[in-house]
């Protein structure tokens, strides 16, 4: 009786190469991260903005202290999404950054802004946003979409936290037809791996 053994074609082989790559690459979540040798040898290569799963969101003087819940950093960007710790405790903000250096890529990457960051409670209702292709679609008045943007933004090396300022809008004035935008400050540092 003869044996039959199924053989994967070579090209299926290959197509899932860049996937075995990024799983591998992102290891298990109670592996401890690998150490590169630049990682030893420059300690500002570690250094964080605050203590790991923690930030603050202010806009218009109202500050929310922040439980940073979830970060995904990869080729230099970060992206995240927190909780308030403080009253109210509805508060949740999700946040998006390009690399530093989205400006000097390639256009086929698709970086096309410094990024965005949305923040919403649902008692009393309120949402901020900010970012060109979060606020682009609303009808803004006279404002420019481009002054409602990330003024200044600072990621750690090790991309594992980010703090800066940007030009908010009230989503609520928005809707009302009065739009208005307010200036904030931002911190999150993502929680340990």
């Amino acid at each position: 009786m003869a044996s039959h053994t199924r053989a994967i074609p070579l090209r299926h082989l290959v197509l899932l190469l860049p996937l075995w790559m990024v799983l591998a690459a992102c290891g298990r979540e109670d592996a401890p991260p690998a150490e590169t040798p630049e990682a030893r040898d420059d300690p500002s290569a570690n250094v964080s903005f605050g203590e790991p799963g923690t930030g603050f969101i202010e806009v218009g003087g109202q500050r929310h202290e922040l439980n940073v819940q979830r970060c995904l950093s990869m080729f230099g960007a970060l992206s995240g999404s927190a909780v308030s710790t403080s009253e109210p405790d509805n508060v949740s903000v999700s946040f998006d950054f390009a690399p530093a250096d989205w400006r000097e890529r390639d256009v086929s990457e698709g970086w096309e802004e410094t990024g965005t960051i949305t923040i919403r409670s649902d008692d009393p209702y309120n949402q901020w946003e900010t970012g060109l292709s979060a606020v682009g679609m609303y009808n803004l008045g006279g404002m420019a979409p481009e002054s409602l943007d990330i003024t200044s933004l600072q990621v750690a090396p090790n991309v594992r936290s980010a703090r800066g300022e940007a030009v908010f809008i009230d989503m609520q004035a928005v809707m009302a037809g009065a739009p208005q935008a307010t200036s904030g400050a931002f911190e999150f540092s993502c929680p340990p791996r």
